[in-house]
C-alpha cells in the first residue's frame, strides 16, 4: 500500500470531521423529535379543556351581563 499524499490526509481528516458533525446533528435532531412528540401528546389532552373553558367563559360572562342588569334595576337608574 502507498503512502498517504498530503492530499488523501486531508479528504480523510474532513470526512472523519464531517461524520462526527452528522453524528452530533443525528443526537439532536431525535432529541428534537422526542420533545416534540412530548409537547404534541400535551397539546392532545389539552383539546377537551378548551371547549370546557369555552364553556366556562360563556356561562360567566351570562351570569355577569345578567348580575349587572339586576343591579341596574336595584339601583334605579334611568335605562
Amino acid at each position: 500500500m502507498a503512502p498517504l499524499s498530503s492530499v488523501d490526509a486531508d479528504l480523510l481528516d474532513r470526512i472523519a470531521r464531517l461524520e462526527t458533525n452528522i453524528s452530533h446533528m443525528s443526537v439532536a435532531l431525535e432529541r428534537n423529535t422526542e420533545m416534540l412528540e412530548t409537547l404534541n401528546n400535551v397539546l392532545q389532552q389539552a383539546r377537551g379543556a378548551k371547549w370546557a373553558l369555552m364553556l366556562i367563559a360563556s356561562i360567566a360572562g351570562f351570569l355577569g351581563f345578567k348580575i349587572g342588569a339586576v343591579l341596574e334595576f336595584m339601583a334605579g337608574l334611568p335605562k
